[in-house]
């Protein structure tokens, strides 16, 4: 210290007294502290250097600042003192004194970031030496326990609720910072084992929530960087996030989150079956869908929302999210706890497109069907008209549904496809409020008004043929939209209606039946689609045999169901349907190990012989639809039968 301030007379050098505050820092640090002999010449040496702070630069000001922390007490440390002793994680703090808070935390990160966050000094065993190369280091074994409390102390600020907006920022820039440098060497493994870091990324994930966008992603790229390094639990979380945050309406938070997503190994995405979010979000629509009408959704919002889903149009237009200012357009300040969605998924189009559908709907009903389209009956046959246009062309590619079909980007794609699936939802929900109003519902809906239960009453028959001429057209929509439990859910009441009507006879039934069992097909129930076979052979009378191979498909009997579907054909057409290519490697391995072969498939040596039978009365598109069964079973089971024969492997190509 005398040396310096002698130098400091002679010449002043911001550099030499920069560097010369930090040997005397790394000293003050060795220092018992019950040495206080030199304190006052300390003192007066840290005063001293105070004076040339309003002259110097930002490393000089705070070197003397470090130095002045401690002199000022050794004992407890500055590390100590700004992380327990002020109690900085305090409720009343963040609420009453938010920006007090908010200096402690800026100078304990800045404290941390001086020392690399105290990582290195976390894993040392003993001290290091002072000096490592031009850098002075002041960590001894006092400061092997710093990270694991800094951590602690960021995993419960970040899981506070009350932080201030700036103190959060901070939080999760120092968060990131941490998450990098933890990942920057694989000397660092074991501190991925601290039950700190366990609580570190618990307050992480506690903010890829927030209405904040840019906390949002920060917290997103800090698990990204830790993602390899998490144990299964997190990933679990994380997997549950992921699924909130990919129908967000940010582009940047779908693509951050999406990334996110890709980084978690695929058995951990396939076997999480938590969907926190996902049943919270269910809960507060149907806690909405169970409340009194509003009456705050007016014919132009209806408008706006039924001329995207039918014809792709956006009435509304502007910066922010058309859909987004509908929904706050109709809530009202008057109406207490109105909105029971949490407001941390209210950025999520999921919830949004949920509510306006239902609104939609609602708004259907209690205008007695006079809607922006038309009288009652123009907006059952505007609304005929477009499924049956969507179910025509599932049959017939050529047919014009422009306006389903055209787009110029990926986005618009993605629209068209949306779309299908709002109109399917919105006919869903205006189906179960039709009934609520003609039949009442026990608990679940609110009784509509007087005037509205007597109009529906006097149209219930019109509305159920309505919904029955349409449901055959809405089962093929649910397949081209890939919602197969809608085709299920229509399906079965349409062959209740048939059942009941004695329907039974035409090719109606078959077809009914068949796409029933594609969508059980598609959602995997085996046990159901026996349980269609057996219906439909004990209660109307048709033995359809080929449902049986859909339930070996179903159950993931690839080549069984393939060889099936020939024979089915065979019998069907009167022809050779069999596959050559498939002749001597899925029919062998379908039947490799049977004593006897079927007696239309019989392998003999190189050659295969195949018994043709009197073609059947079934329906043209029954045929289509086991033909093409049959070809795509067979070649998205080439790469498995090459690959496996009596469990050996064979080749990968």
């Amino acid at each position: 210290m005398r040396c310096v301030t002698a130098a400091n007379q002679v010449f002043f050098s911001e550099a030499v007294l920069t560097a010369a505050n930090e040997c005397v820092g790394v000293l003050l640090g060795s220092l018992d502290p019950s040495m206080t002999i030199h304190c006052d010449m300390v003192i007066t040496y840290g005063l001293d250097q105070l004076e040339n702070c309003q002259t110097c630069g930002t490393d000089y000001i705070i070197s003397v600042l470090n130095l002045l922390m401690l002199m000022w007490a050794l004992s407890p440390t500055v590390f100590a003192l700004l992380s327990k002793n002020l109690m900085i994680v305090h409720s009343d703090l963040a609420v009453h004194f938010p920006t007090i808070q908010y200096a402690v935390l800026y100078t304990l990160y800045s404290h941390c970031t001086r020392h690399d966050h105290f990582i290195s000094s976390s894993l040392s065993s003993s001290s290091p030496p002072l000096f490592d190369g031009a850098v002075i280091s002041t960590v001894t074994t006092a400061t092997k326990k710093h990270f694991s409390i800094m951590l602690n102390l960021l995993g419960i600020l970040l899981k506070k609720d009350n932080l201030n907006q700036d103190t959060r920022k901070l939080l999760m820039t120092w968060a990131l910072e941490v998450a990098v440098l933890m990942k920057k060497s694989e000397t660092y493994a074991p501190l991925f084992c601290l039950p700190s870091f366990h609580k570190f990324c618990k307050g992480l994930l506690a903010n890829t929530l927030v209405e904040d966008v840019n906390i949002c992603l920060q917290a997103c790229s800090s698990l990204h960087a830790l993602s390899s390094s998490l144990p299964d639990d997190l990933l679990q979380r994380c997997v549950d996030v992921c699924r909130v945050q990919l129908v967000h309406r940010g582009t940047r938070i779908r693509q951050a989150f999406g990334k996110l997503l890709k980084s978690i190994p695929l058995d951990v995405v396939l076997s999480n079956n938590n969907h926190t979010e996902i049943q919270e979000i269910s809960l507060a629509l149907r806690s909405h869908m169970s409340k009194a009408p509003s009456n705050t959704f007016h014919p132009q919002d209806f408008s706006d929302v039924i001329s995207f889903i039918l014809y792709g149009n956006s009435h509304r237009t502007g910066k922010d999210n058309w859909l987004e200012r509908l929904f706050y357009s109709c809530q009202r300040l008057d109406k207490c706890d109105q909105s029971t969605i949490p407001r941390n998924l209210l950025k999520t189009d999921a919830i949004f497109w949920q509510w306006a559908i239902w609104e939609a709907a609602q708004f259907t009903v209690l205008s007695k069907l006079r809607t922006p389209l038309g009288r009652a009956q123009d907006t059952f046959q505007t609304i005929e008209g477009i499924i049956r246009s969507l179910a025509a062309h599932t049959l017939n590619p050529d047919q014009d549904v422009s306006q389903w079909t055209t787009a110029d980007n990926d986005e618009g794609h993605g629209n068209n496809q949306l779309r299908l699936v709002l109109l399917l939802q919105y006919l869903e929900n205006l189906e179960k409020l039709m009934y609520n109003v003609y039949e009442g519902c026990a608990n679940a809906l609110t009784s509509p008004p007087k005037v509205i239960r007597a109009f529906f009453y006097t149209s219930c028959q019109t509305c159920q043929d309505w919904l029955t001429r349409i449901r055959l057209s809405i089962m093929r929509v649910g397949l081209l939209a890939g919602q197969p439990a809608v085709t299920v859910r229509h399906g079965f009441d349409l062959l209740t209606e048939m059942k009941t009507t004695s329907l039974s006879q035409g090719n109606e039934l078959e077809i009914t039946i068949m796409m029933v069992v594609e969508a059980l097909c598609e959602l995997h129930c085996p046990e159901a689609i026996q349980g269609i076979a057996v219906w439909s052979s004990s209660i109307v009378g048709k033995n359809l045999l080929w449902i049986n191979s859909v339930a070996q498909q179903a159950e993931g009997r690839f080549e069984k169901a393939s060889v099936e579907y020939q024979e089915h054909l065979c019998a069907m057409t009167g022809v050779d349907c069999c596959i050559s290519s498939f002749d001597k490697l899925v029919l062998t391995l379908a039947n490799a190990g049977c004593n006897s072969a079927s007696p239309k498939h019989c392998l003999n040596g190189e050659s295969r012989k195949t018994v043709l039978s009197k073609p059947t009365d079934s329906s043209p598109e029954v045929i289509n639809y086991l033909g093409n069964k049959a070809c795509v079973s067979a070649t998205s089971q080439l790469p498995i039968a090459l690959l496996c024969r009596n469990g050996r492997m064979l080749s990968m190509t």
